[in-house]
């Protein structure tokens, strides 16, 4: 059971949890995409486990951030 202040009921990590050092991570295939919080702004980052790094962006919104971890 989830505590509900670190999950949205669509069960996304809230702002409050990636505050405490949560990181949300999404698999698919060989990429891999990470969400997290850091000195106020958060950061979307895609690896590619056969080609590295493909990019890393920083937002100052959660719905930003959201939006580009989603892209993938």
């Amino acid at each position: 059971m989830s505590v509900p202040q670190f999950h949205t009921a669509r069960g996304l990590l809230t702002a409050y949890a990636l505050a405490c050092g949560y990181i949300h991570v999404r698999v698919r295939n060989t990429v891999s995409v990470t969400l997290w919080r850091e000195h106020g702004c958060y950061h979307v980052r895609a690896h590619d486990s056969e080609r590295g790094r493909l990019w890393w962006d920083s937002f100052i919104t959660l719905t930003d951030a959201r939006k580009r971890f989603n892209s993938i």
